[in-house]
């Protein structure tokens, strides 16, 4: 804001320099506003394209807390190391938390900037990179963190194999709609018989709310996973104020077999 005086040239000059000051300083600000983020519904160029425009690695890790914090419901249950996958992982810090504590982890995802982001910042891991006919598989030294880089209708259940764990940590939230049924069956074709899966759920958005995540109703995740699950609610979050709409909320549970 100008605090002088206005003469006509002056002020308008003086004015655009403090807003470039202000956008330099917060890109954050302009990277929300981009078009993108008019959109309901997202593929995987679109989530390409987010991380393409994004302007950093700070300040983009969301609103939630991640699976460490109910570990005692997902992993520690099972009282033994266990193999678990993070479907659309991104670049999430609870891969590495799953593996210091001796578990089996397989990530996968659309896009390579985060998984390599990963990677990179884990430079204990010791990572190689092998070139696959559907992607990139990237993958720790003792090969007990690897994860897939493609399109996950792309890639062979034999070749992800079985899982104790699902943690979905804004995957089922963030896929678009017309692949969601896919998703699911992919995804719980993988799981062992007596398995947890974690799910991060958005639900109870203003009806003209857009861009990502995406509103999903309970009912929703009943018919889109089936009556088979038991459905145990962990946590559920006020998440209006952080995107700035009337209402907007964050559960956390875990589903498991019926007994």
């Amino acid at each position: 804001m100008c605090d002088h005086e206005p003469r006509p040239v002056d002020t308008r000059a003086i004015c655009e320099q403090e807003a470039e000051v202000v956008e330099a300083a917060d890109p954050w600000q302009k990277f929300y506003g981009d078009s993108l983020f008019l959109k309901r519904d997202w593929d995987l160029e679109d989530w390409r394209s987010y991380y393409d425009k994004m302007p950093g690695w700070d300040g983009c890790e969301g609103t939630g807390v991640g699976v460490s914090h109910f570990a005692e419901e997902v992993f520690f249950r099972r009282r033994e190391a266990s193999r678990a996958f993070f479907p659309l992982c991104g670049r999430t810090e609870d891969m590495k938390w799953a593996y210091d504590l001796g578990h089996t982890v397989v990530g996968l995802d659309g896009v390579e900037k985060p998984v390599r982001h990963f990677f990179e910042k884990h430079q204990d891991l010791e990572h190689s990179v092998e070139e696959l006919e559907y992607g990139k598989l990237y993958k720790s030294k003792d090969r007990r963190l690897q994860v897939f880089v493609c399109d996950i209708r792309d890639i062979a259940l034999v070749v992800l194999g079985k899982f104790d764990i699902v943690v979905d940590c804004g995957a089922f939230t963030s896929i678009h709609p017309r692949d969601r049924a896919k998703y699911v069956e992919t995804v719980t074709s993988t799981l062992q018989k007596d398995y947890r899966y974690f799910l991060e759920v958005c639900h109870g958005a203003p009806a003209s709310a857009t861009g990502q995540p995406n509103s999903i109703s309970f009912r929703e995740v009943k018919r889109e996973f089936g009556p088979s699950r038991k459905l145990k609610f962990l946590s559920t979050e006020d998440i209006s104020e952080e995107w700035a709409v009337d209402t907007f909320f964050q559960t956390y549970l875990v589903m498991e077999p019926k007994k």
